[in-house]
């Protein structure tokens, strides 16, 4: 494994929690741990990290599983921890299989049993290394829709600012911005952008809402507004044209360069 894997230890007994930061120091694939007692100091401390930490461990030592459940479902959405597995510590295998089945119920990706093997370990280095990009995936896909839309909101305004010749730098700059994020997004994401702006844009009528918003405004000068008149009655004509311009200089992700 490359990187070596950060955790959190949430325990509020600190015999069980050192158990367990020995046992992972143990393991070549762990590395940087921080150890919590409560609920409260762990939210604290996940919402100050940047970057997310691999493996959240939950120990149920006097931890109501209610508790468990709200502190997985709020600290999930931290940067603490968005891409984090959470792993539920038992301290034995009385009542096993119950105890696995609530597991998932409560939020969480795995869980593991003292006393800790070798192999246990092992497992969950791998669960944390299937979830973490799982994560991020999620993530995109459900920003995929709100970056598609605002990028159809910039595109009217280019075209309305144009009619009225105006600058579209700041527009332009803005989806650049967010040309580099769809980028950088996983390949799957990727894919899933260009099903979604094909079934998007040509439900999207640009031209005809930046003409009402238009004629619905004053203009005093007389001048400008039979430019404005003209350039909407042509409007229809140059709208090819000016979607073909537009695609040439959205993302293009698929060589994952810069817009421009």
């Amino acid at each position: 494994m490359e990187k070596k894997l950060s955790t959190l230890l949430l325990d509020n007994d600190l015999d069980t929690r050192m158990r367990l930061r020995h046992a992972l120091s143990l393991n070549p694939d762990f590395g940087r741990d921080i150890q919590t007692n409560s609920f409260d100091e762990a939210l604290d401390v996940l919402n100050k990290q940047q970057d997310s930490v691999d493996l959240v461990f939950i120990a149920n030592t006097n931890l109501a599983f209610h508790d468990i459940q709200l502190f997985i479902a709020e600290a999930r959405v931290l940067s603490g921890a968005h891409d984090a597995a959470f792993v539920l510590v038992f301290s034995s295998y009385g009542g096993k299989d119950e105890l696995i089945s609530q597991v998932y119920e409560l939020g969480a990706d795995s869980y593991i049993f003292e006393p800790y093997s070798a192999d246990d370990l092992c497992r969950m280095a791998n669960v944390a290394v299937r979830i973490g990009p799982r994560r991020l995936i999620d993530r995109e896909m459900l920003s995929i829709e709100p970056i598609v839309r605002e990028m159809v909101k910039l595109i009217n305004l280019m075209h309305r600012l144009t009619i009225m010749n105006c600058s579209i730098e700041k527009s332009m700059e803005r989806l650049r911005v967010m040309g580099r994020r769809l980028a950088s997004f996983q390949e799957e994401s990727k894919e899933a952008y260009f099903e979604y702006i094909e079934e998007v844009l040509p439900l999207e009528a640009a031209p005809d809402q930046a003409r009402k918003e238009i004629r619905g405004s004053e203009v005093k000068s007389t001048r400008l507004k039979k430019r404005l008149e003209e350039a909407l009655y042509n409007a229809a004509q140059k709208r090819s044209e000016r979607e073909e311009e537009l695609k040439r200089r959205l993302p293009p992700i698929r060589c994952n360069q810069d817009l421009g």
